[in-house]
Order: structure tokens, then sequence, then C-alpha cells
């Protein structure tokens, strides 16, 4: 084979590697450019994931925080209830004793009340007075301005107007709004007349001048008599 032809083949095969060589280094190229962009997109997406996972791990710890925070809530609520329950199981104890002492009391005192009854009846002034002091001092079940009331009027039908008077001059300043007031005005004004003060009774039955009630119009005969 001639020499030039030679190297014309040499030349040709030459040239068709390196077509080859360039189409290869073409395609090559696009590969990694593909590759490029899959790792890109990869990397985007894991980015994602990541920014997914931190906030769904964000989401679950305030979840359980909240968790945390209802269970604590909900066990200070059962101490609280379980303190409340004994509480009340104790005022339930304490009010069932209450009430039974003060039935017992109570009773103790309608006993000394009904006592105080006969002794009234019996005219014995002197266990009468104790007993009724004994109630005022000491007892809870019964008004005091009646008992002061008993007292005086105890004192009046025996006699002795000067303590009759105190006691009915008890309940006229320290019992304003007691349902006996009027009675109790007009029988201190009774006792000043019996003990001579006209000026300190026509006081009182001025007083009474005015109630429509009974001692009202008791006290107007008593000023028309007084001063005629």
């Amino acid at each position: 084979m001639p020499t030039m032809l030679r190297l014309f083949l040499l030349a040709a095969s030459f040239c068709v590697l390196a077509v080859s060589v360039l189409a290869q280094n073409a395609e090559i190229k696009k590969l990694r450019r593909l590759v490029n962009e899959v790792q890109l997109e990869m990397i985007s997406v894991q980015d994602e994931l990541t920014m997914l996972v931190q906030e769904q791990s964000a989401e679950l710890e305030q979840l359980r925080e909240q968790v945390r925070t209802l269970t604590d809530t909900n066990q200070s609520l059962q101490q609280e209830v379980e303190g409340l329950l004994v509480k009340n199981s104790l005022m339930q104890d304490e009010l069932k004793v209450l009430q039974d002492t003060s039935a017992g009391k109570q009773y103790e005192e309608m006993q000394q009340l009904a006592r105080a009854l006969v002794l009234y009846r019996i005219q014995e002034p002197q266990a009468l007075e104790l007993t009724l002091l004994e109630l005022i001092n000491e007892g809870a079940n019964f008004p005091k301005d009646l008992l002061i009331l008993m007292l005086g009027e105890a004192k009046r039908q025996q006699g002795i107007p000067e303590e009759g008077l105190g006691f009915f001059v008890t309940i006229i300043t320290d019992f304003p709004e007691s349902p006996y007031q009027n009675y109790a005005i007009f029988q201190a004004s009774e006792l000043l007349g019996e003990l001579e003060q006209p000026d300190e009774q026509i006081t009182l039955l001025d007083s009474l001048r005015d109630d429509p009630g009974r001692y009202g119009e008791l006290a107007r005969e008593r000023l028309q008599t007084l001063r005629q």
C-alpha cells in the first residue's frame, strides 16, 4: 500500500476517533449537568425535609409541653379536690358536734326557762333572779330583752320599784328595737310615779303619747290624769 494512502486512512481514522471522543465528551458534560441538577434538587428536597422535620419537632415539643402542663394542672386540681373533700368531711364532723352541743345547750336553757317560770309562779324571787341572770349571761337561745323584762316585772310585783325600774330602763336604752319597748317605757313611767319622780314620769309618757297601740292609749290616759 502506498504511503500516501496509508497516511490518508490514518488521518480518516483519527478524525472518526476525534469525532467520537468529542461526542462522548459532550455526553459526559450533559450527564454531569444532569447529575448536578439532580444533586441540587436532592439538596433542595433534603433542606425542605429538614425544615419540615424541625417544624414537626417544634410542634411535637409544644404538644409535649402542653401535655405536661395539663398533667401538672390535673394533678394540682386532684390535690385541691382531695383537700376540699377532707376539709368538707372535717367541717361536717365539726358541724355535727356543734349541732349536738347546741341541741344539748338549748335543751338545758329551756329547762332553766321553765324553772324560772315556775319560780315566778310560786313567788321565789331570789331563785328566780339567779336563774334569769344565768340565762342572760350564759344563754344564747332566748332573747335577752325578754329575760330582762321578766326580771323587771318580777321586781315590780315584789314591790321593789328601784330594781324593777333599772331593768326596764335597760330594755329602753340597750334594746331600742325590742318588741317590749313600749311596755318597758310604760312600766318604767309607773315606777317613776311610785318613786315620786313626776317630771321623769311625764317625759316617758310623752314619748308614748303618739303611739297608736295599747300603751300609747294608756300613756294618754295617764297624762290626762296627771295633768288634772
